[in-house]
């Protein structure tokens, strides 16, 4: 081999393994929140399969063709070695599917983006009235008449909410459990369109959110506002539930936490478990819809007892799969 093609082979040897290195370390370096990560991280289950694919197919490249072996075995190898620990990562943050606590002093916060209008209010009210939910979180309701129809229809169900939702040109949408919703008041959040709080003597702070996607500039720079007005939300020994579209994974979160709340999902050993789109397996989505608890100061949040991703709304039309998160109230 001469000089010229050794040294090729090297650059794209150690760029191959670079490039790889900081995708997979990305939480533990920091960088989860850079330009092109942040947009990627969230596609960790499929870019997995895909480097063990490439990687695979180059092992047999330099198995047939000579002239390029030395070049497709030694990329190969370091596309499989990243493949490897990709997969140690998703398995440390776990695929577990436990089933949904029933534990009767619980308080359930059912989230789904339904992006607008593709699920109609009576397919929200009739999943969040099957997982007998006390918060409902709607990321992108639409605007207030179709919220206000899914609370109707709630309430027509024998489950009667209060809706917190700005009056004009807002997108999300909270309803509380009506015997759980009195006092309670609402604020805007960092975006007024996206993101809100509602708090009350019985319930801990809800913070619903809709991150911006962080593709565009523009959009990176709002998500990362985002994350950390929610961090600014979670300050020490808060009592608050944090749910919504993150549009992003736990890579792009503090070991797991924004300020004190930890992603519920982590704590049930099944981040690794996605909610977009639909049609993919949620082994291999993208986990970008979370909900962050905090560390029970008030009277009402407290210990995770399940997160799960809800399958059964996979034929709605919805994009998202919706999530149910139990947590015991103290």
């Amino acid at each position: 081999m001469s000089r010229r093609a050794a040294a090729v082979r090297t650059t794209v040897v150690v760029a191959t393994l670079l490039v790889g290195v900081a995708f997979v370390t990305a939480p533990w370096l920091g960088i989860g929140r850079a330009p092109v990560l942040a947009a990627v991280l969230p596609a960790r289950s499929l870019v997995t399969v895909g480097l063990a694919a490439v990687g695979l197919s180059l092992l047999l490249v330099a198995v047939v063709v000579r002239r390029v072996r030395l070049v497709a075995a030694s990329v190969g190898v370091v596309v499989l070695v990243v493949a490897v620990a990709n997969t140690a990562v998703l398995g440390a943050r776990g695929w577990d599917v436990g089933a949904v606590s029933g534990a009767g002093d619980s308080l359930r916060v059912f989230e789904w983006n339904t992006n607008g209008g593709l699920v109609g209010p009576q397919g929200v009210a009739r999943a969040a009235l099957s997982a007998r939910a006390d918060v409902v979180v709607l990321p992108d309701a639409g605007d207030r008449r179709a919220a206000a129809a899914v609370a109707r229809s709630m309430g027509e169900h024998g489950r009667p909410v209060r809706l917190f939702m700005r009056r004009r040109g807002a997108q999300v949408a909270v309803l509380v459990r009506a015997d759980l919703a009195s006092g309670a008041s609402m604020r805007p959040g960092v975006d007024p369109v996206k993101t809100m709080t509602v708090s009350g003597p019985s319930i801990p702070t809800i913070v619903a959110v809709h991150a911006p996607q962080p593709v565009l500039p523009g959009g990176l720079a709002g998500w990362r506002t985002d994350l950390r007005w929610i961090g600014e939300q979670c300050g020490r020994g808060a009592d608050v539930i944090v749910s919504g579209d993150f549009n992003g994974s736990v890579d792009s979160f503090d070991g797991g936490r924004l300020g004190s709340c930890r992603d519920a999902a982590s704590a049930v050993h099944a981040a690794a478990l996605g909610t977009w789109p639909t049609w993919l397996d949620p082994r291999l989505a993208m986990p970008i819809d979370h909900t962050l608890v905090g560390p029970s100061a008030g009277p009402s949040a407290g210990v995770v007892r399940s997160w799960s991703v809800l399958t059964a709304e996979d034929h709605s039309g919805a994009r998202h799969r919706p999530t149910l998160t139990v947590v015991t109230r103290t």
